[in-house]
């Protein structure tokens, strides 16, 4: 009837060897080696998932799904893949191919769970923010006054809208973006001395009140701020 084995191995070269000794069983064997492509292939043209990654950031969703977001350091270009609870991958997405686009990048999920991303296009040294609606992406510029940007921390509020604390690199400034639904407002949280590296956001879902902590660079320390 056959004997079958299922194994993954590593590429290279195995030598096998077959013994019978049973006389009776001598014969004819075959052994054939079969390789099975990973489903959901490597993305297609976008390359295999995570490929030349820097910068990049996972989230589950409530159904165990896994979004993958990471910058493609070789072609500049931000990418995604998901990963379904079969823990089969998707074919790779091209969010944003403008050049040099998805430096420190930040990824949150909406209540629908689409993933949400915010990074910093150092092509035009600009913040920009990209959402996935279901079956695209919409990629817009939320910031563009000086270098900004970097280190965007992103978050969703209660009614669903992007919120993104991120570093004004040009000022030395930690800034604040909303979204109304229709378009972006901007704050700055603090510009005492170089403040406003490496941002991390949080809301508290009770009062609807945001806190971020970042780094005071001209002092030597962190700071909080709600």
């Amino acid at each position: 009837g056959g004997l079958y084995l299922f194994s993954n191995l590593w590429q290279g070269q195995y030598f096998i060897h077959l013994f019978n000794a049973d006389a009776a069983l001598a014969g004819t064997y075959s052994i054939d080696i079969n390789e099975t492509p990973v489903v959901g292939g490597g993305g297609g043209s976008a390359g295999p998932h995570g490929q030349n990654g820097t910068f990049n950031s996972i989230l589950y969703d409530k159904n165990d799904n896994l979004n993958f977001v990471w910058f493609d350091s070789a072609n500049g270009v931000l990418k995604f893949a998901k990963r379904d609870s079969a823990k089969v991958w998707g074919t790779t997405q091209v969010i944003d191919n403008g050049a040099k686009t998805g430096n420190f990048v930040s990824m949150a999920l909406d209540s629908q769970g689409h993933a949400g991303v915010a990074y910093y296009d150092a092509g035009q040294a600009d913040l920009k923010y990209a959402h996935f609606n279901g079956s695209s992406w919409d990629v817009q510029t939320v910031d563009s006054t000086n270098t900004t940007g970097y280190y965007p921390s992103l978050k969703f509020d209660n009614s669903d809208q992007p919120v993104i604390a991120y570093y004004n690199k040009t000022r030395g400034n930690l800034n604040f973006a909303t979204h109304s639904g229709s378009q972006w407002s901007i704050s700055t949280i603090d510009s005492v001395g170089d403040v406003g590296r490496y941002p991390s956001l949080a809301l508290n879902t009770s009062t609807g009140r945001w806190s971020v902590a970042y780094e005071n660079t001209g002092g030597g320390a962190f700071k909080y701020a709600a």
